[in-house]
């Protein structure tokens, strides 16, 4: 079964791409920020009284 490949169809192609790679964008900017926010989570689950200014009452228990 052939494709017929009108104008029309290859300015459809064209939108569809063009909303595929303005999602790709908006993807990666969310994968970003999510990669920061765990990044100083992990930083922040790490302090302790010996490497931050946090009083040692801060350490719970061992």
């Amino acid at each position: 079964m052939p494709i017929n490949i009108t104008e029309e169809f290859v300015r459809n192609l064209m939108e569809q791409n063009a909303a595929l790679i303005e999602q790709v964008a908006a993807l990666n900017a969310t994968v970003n920020a999510l990669n920061q926010t765990i990044k100083e989570l992990q930083e922040q689950k790490n302090k302790n009284s010996k490497n931050s200014s946090k009083p040692p009452s801060s350490d719970g228990l061992k």
